[in-house]
């Protein structure tokens, strides 16, 4: 459910705030490229909202568009559209893979795997987490080290939804003696602080998308002011997102400097190292299990 919450964090961050969205296409001929490009050059509508885009050997293009634009008012003003607004309807989890259509009597073969082909690339390009988060890097709401924060707590949460990891061992130790599952004191303050890191983020994108979409404030705004800064309190240790290592985070780093300089045969003591010196995001999964 925690992993779940996550990924709806994340896809409502960018349907509140995401004004910026990134399209892939494969195989694009050099001759295909070369028109674009002079179309852009020259001025083209279906060009005006290209931020940047990039195209490998291979053919593969990259473009960075600047958001969906409303049809102009009366003052020629337009509003920005998040394209994940959208995509919450159009995407279908139940279509399965284009290889699995069958003519079901309404539609052909050939017209239910364009949809599912359809379908699948809306998945890879916007929807699945990797794309969540790039997205998010692109409209510049996380840096890279909260993109990694975020991917770490994600596939720690994951190990927990899958039946493929013995997670029995590591939420209670080695001395089970057959009793599982049992309350866990640990565990059950590890799930309060995700549910309060991930419904604070939720509050702040909704409250922001508020205030910069439609010019408001929700209602009660500075009571909830008060009790995301109470959140940031009581989860400020739990190195979510931004930078916010505890005394704990500042002790291991230094034993894993340690440990490198013994492997490499220097006995030199070690600093204690400086805020923004402790750790990198793929650490976050050694002080979560701990």
């Amino acid at each position: 459910m925690l992993r779940s919450g996550l990924e709806h964090a994340a896809f409502d961050w960018l349907v509140f705030l995401g004004d910026t969205y990134v399209e892939r296409m494969r195989s694009v001929s050099d001759e295909t490229w070369e028109d674009w490009q002079r179309e852009r050059e020259a001025g083209a509508d279906w060009a005006a909202n290209i931020h940047t885009w990039t195209r490998t050997k291979k053919g593969d293009v990259t473009i960075r568009w600047r958001g969906l634009l409303s049809t102009p008012d009366e003052h020629g003003d337009q509003e920005k559209l998040s394209i994940y607004y959208f995509l919450i309807d159009e995407y279908d989890g139940l279509l399965g893979k284009p290889a699995d259509q069958e003519d079901d009597g309404f539609l052909t073969k050939d017209e239910l795997r364009r949809r599912a082909s359809e379908n699948e690339a809306r998945w890879f390009v916007y929807l699945r987490w990797s794309a969540l988060v790039e997205n998010l890097e692109e409209n510049g709401l996380i840096d890279a080290a909260d993109s990694g924060r975020l991917s770490v707590h994600y596939r720690f949460l994951s190990s927990y939804a899958h039946p493929v990891t013995n997670s029995d061992l590591r939420l209670y130790g080695r001395n089970l003696d057959g009793a599982t599952p049992h309350y866990d004191y640990y565990a059950s303050e590890l799930v309060l602080l995700y549910a309060i890191a991930i419904a604070a983020l939720e509050l702040r994108t909704y409250s922001q998308g508020v205030k910069e979409r439609l010019d408001a404030e929700i209602a009660d705004h500075e009571g909830t002011t008060d009790d995301l800064r109470a959140a940031d309190q009581v989860a400020g240790h739990f190195w979510f997102l931004g930078e916010n290592p505890h005394p704990r985070d500042h002790h291991d780093e230094a034993n894993r400097r340690s440990i490198r300089q013994l492997r490499e045969g220097s006995d030199e003591s070690i600093a204690v190292p400086k805020t923004g010196e402790v750790g990198t995001a793929a650490r976050i999964g050694d002080n979560r299990s701990a």
